[in-house]
């Protein structure tokens, strides 16, 4: 059920690393041969976004990354950002600052955990690489939930 994946996204936000610099957390299960991403948020920034809400894969931080290689994405501003998404999801939503990392399966881009935060500024470099540590944990228990909930 979509409780089980918000319920291990609370998780990771009650125990990420440093100083709690995430009020919100968006997990996007990324689909390209189906061309679209699906996905669920836990924080105060997405109370009113619908678990499981697909969207079209074009445009996506997904295709940003795929498309320019990178390893992952920063954004201090989004007020100062010319990505759709940021206009379309994020700026509504109240992140002021974000940070994503994906994550691949066989070659495949399949995960990306966008860690965001009411306040400007808040995400570096530096800050965060401590954030990638967290994945392993969230992967087992992902690993489960798409066996018993992706059938």
């Amino acid at each position: 059920t979509s409780g089980d994946i918000l319920g291990m996204l609370n998780i990771l936000l009650l125990n990420q690393p440093g100083k709690n610099l995430a009020d919100s957390i968006l997990y996007s299960d990324i689909h390209i041969d189906e061309g679209k991403v699906v996905t669920y948020g836990i924080g105060p920034s997405f109370t009113s976004l619908e678990p499981g809400k697909e969207y079209p894969y074009e445009g996506t931080i997904a295709e940003n990354i795929m498309t320019y290689g990178l390893d992952r994405i920063i954004v201090a501003d989004t007020f100062q950002s010319i990505k759709p998404i940021d206009w379309a999801l994020f700026i509504p939503c109240n992140v002021n600052s974000y940070y994503a990392e994906p994550y691949f399966e066989d070659g495949i881009l399949r995960t990306v955990l966008i860690f965001c935060s009411s306040r400007k500024g808040v995400f570096n470099e530096e800050n965060s690489r401590s954030y990638s540590s967290l994945y392993s944990l969230f992967y087992e228990g992902l690993k489960l939930w798409r066996k018993t909930t992706l059938k």
